[in-house]
């Protein structure tokens, strides 16, 4: 759909629970943007807090926004696929609640995307919301032992040294997607309570579909939400089970060869962090560890007819997504070099930006 100055028709899709703590800042800088031929899809999973109401009040005042709501809830990923199928857009794109968008965002994005017919998906530079000079993500790496991600440049000051157009791992943080891609690629997992954004940008190499961090594109997201701003299904339990589940994005993602090569590995890493957090008293990533077994044995037949799915349609062997999508090295020195400074610097940033938070 091209009417406005030739300009494609671009969809933006909010999942949204109970954001009234949020929604402001986002969708009025959305709503604001300079750009000529788009709607904003808030897809609401069942808000009780006023949101709900609040957000179609505005609806009423300004036509490019609408918002739907699911008749039983659906999570992110669920609300995410079911904007995909409402949507009008020639082009796709992804938010959070907890974000704010710069004017020209979404134009250098779709540019790219027209430029290059082998680009699937892209995504804009993300500094912190409240430090606006501190980083939380220029592109995303996949750590093949634990579907794990590192944000490249996290907590990094933005000094200009990641201005260079690459071929990467990209997370839903307003990155635009052609909708064909999307509907080829089945859209996000649904049993994916965390990560589905980083599964679904993996399927899409794997497909032969590039994806892309551009820099000259800026969008703003919150990097450390206090637990009480958190939506109510949130919770540390919940976390350690979805963290665990991503056992069945490497079951569904990788060749054969490194299935078997990753998986038991993974396994392993697993296990030692439930005995490392059970001698500290913790016993959360016990119970994660326990649902998980139990989810991914009642469910396998699925996930193994998923896999079948998308390694019929491969295109891409994982050797050369290797430095792209997918980070070198072994456990143990990711772990060391990303891993660890990425998880210490993640408990001090709320710390960090306390002083200069935004009040929203």
């Amino acid at each position: 759909m091209r009417t406005k100055n030739n300009y494609p028709f671009l969809s933006v899709i909010i999942p949204a629970f109970d954001s009234k703590e949020f929604y402001g800042p986002l969708l009025k800088s959305l709503l604001g943007i300079n750009y000529p031929n788009y709607e904003v899809i808030v897809v609401d999973d069942g808000s009780t807090d006023g949101s709900y109401e609040a957000i179609r009040q505005i609806s009423f005042k300004d036509k490019k926004l609408k918002i739907i709501r699911t008749l039983k809830r659906r999570g992110i990923p669920g609300s995410r696929n079911l904007g995909i199928e409402v949507a009008q857009g020639e082009f796709v794109a992804f938010f959070d609640m907890d974000m704010e968008v710069s004017t020209n965002w979404p134009k250098d994005l779709i540019k790219f995307l027209l430029d290059n017919r082998n680009a699937g998906g892209v995504m804009p530079k993300v500094p912190d919301f409240h430090s606006r000079d501190l980083l939380q993500a220029a592109g995303f790496y996949i750590d093949p032992h634990t579907a794990w991600v590192v944000p490249r440049g996290y907590g990094d000051s933005d000094n200009g040294q990641f201005e260079e157009i690459i071929h990467i791992a990209i997370g839903a943080a307003g990155a635009v997607w052609r909708k064909t891609v999307l509907e080829e690629i089945g859209g996000f997992d649904e049993s994916l309570g965390m990560f589905d954004d980083i599964d679904l940008g993996w399927r899409a190499n794997i497909l032969g579909w590039k994806t892309f961090y551009i820099p000259s594109a800026v969008v703003f997201h919150w990097t450390s939400k206090p637990w009480h701003y958190r939506p109510k299904s949130s919770s540390l339990k919940e976390q350690e089970f979805y963290m665990n589940n991503l056992i069945r994005v490497l079951v569904k993602n990788l060749e054969l060869n490194n299935m078997i090569r990753y998986v038991p590995q993974y396994i392993l890493i697993m296990g030692l962090r439930v005995i490392v957090n059970m001698v500290r008293g913790n016993v959360l990533p016990l119970i994660g560890a326990i649902r998980v077994v139990v989810w991914n044995l009642t469910n396998l037949s699925v996930t193994w007819k998923e896999r079948i799915k998308i390694q019929s349609q491969r295109k891409v062997s994982d050797s050369l997504l290797f430095g792209s999508v997918l980070i070198r090295g072994n456990f143990l020195s990711i772990y060391i070099k990303h891993l660890r400074p990425i998880l210490n610097l993640a408990r001090l940033w709320p710390s960090l930006i306390s002083r200069r938070r935004v009040v929203i």
